[in-house]
């Protein structure tokens, strides 16, 4: 089965641009072709919208099972909540507006 599906996969593929992204039945899962000489595909997680089109420019790469051990490893870490969050409450800052002139830090 796997490689009916990775004939599939090509000849999908073959002739798309680089760059471009192919829906799978997996919602939030793309094939996309990476510029390459030959043939290169990656999968590609992006969140979908309602219609299952990808809601980001880019999403989260990978091509072997490696890195998707390792990304499940990584999200089932209770330490990346706790991460997240920081990083949310960082980008819902805005200079100037949300913080004392004092505490602000230049780079």
């Amino acid at each position: 089965m796997a490689k009916a599906l990775s004939e599939k996969i090509r000849e999908a593929m073959l002739h798309a641009e680089d760059w471009e992204k192919r829906k799978t039945p997996i919602p939030g899962v793309f094939v996309v072709k990476v510029p390459d000489k030959v043939l290169r595909i990656k999968l590609e997680f992006n969140t979908p919208d309602s219609e299952g089109n990808p809601t980001k420019r880019r999403g989260m790469y990978f091509d072997d099972a490696r890195t998707l051990e390792a990304a499940k490893l990584a999200f089932a870490n209770p330490k990346l909540k706790e991460l997240l969050e920081a990083v949310e409450s960082i980008n819902k800052t805005k200079p100037g507006i949300d913080e004392p002139e004092e505490e602000k830090i230049e780079f």
